[in-house]
């Protein structure tokens, strides 16, 4: 069975398509369409300055970095530690062995880099393990987070890596 608009002869199989038809097409069409007034979109100024401003920036901020890197590799360790597995350091150690720019990587994030002699603790346990290939990786436990880092040989001269914090 079909049912058909009086209007427009369209045929709807059911009552409801029928009532939905009239709904939609034909109580629409004896009111008067409005249209949305157009605006017209506003044109937004572009900055080009900044980006000028942040490549110096990126720029001026990477040669501060090379510096600090090169006045901390002149400081840096260049004999054994000499600390024995089992034993116990002292903060006072610490910051003779380490110079005071040094910035550590916390749980392996670079981008997470914290200065080392703002979290050392008063007292740490030194882990020592030495690999197949004569070099030594040092861990040092504390309370709040351990630090470690590899010690070894590199070209006939003895090399100290970066240390690496982890929080517990």
């Amino acid at each position: 069975m079909s049912y058909k608009c009086d209007i427009c002869d369209f045929e709807a199989r059911t009552t409801g398509g029928l009532l939905l038809h009239n709904k939609v097409k034909h109580s629409t069409e004896s009111q008067p369409k409005q249209k949305a007034p157009v605006s017209k979109p506003k044109a937004k100024p572009t900055k080009k300055k900044e980006t000028t401003d942040v490549v110096k920036e990126s720029r001026s901020r990477h040669k501060k970095e090379l510096e600090d890197y090169e006045a901390t590799k002149k400081k840096w360790i260049k004999k054994p530690t000499g600390l024995t597995s089992g034993g116990k350091v002292t903060k006072k150690e610490l910051v003779k062995m380490f110079p005071k720019g040094t910035k550590s990587p916390v749980n392996g994030v670079v981008s997470k880099s914290v200065a080392l002699h703002s979290v050392f603790e008063t007292s740490y346990e030194v882990r020592i393990r030495v690999m197949k290939n004569d070099w030594i990786r040092t861990v040092l436990v504390g309370k709040k987070h351990n630090i470690s880092w590899l010690e070894g040989p590199i070209k006939n001269k003895h090399k100290v890596t970066l240390p690496m914090i982890q929080t517990k």
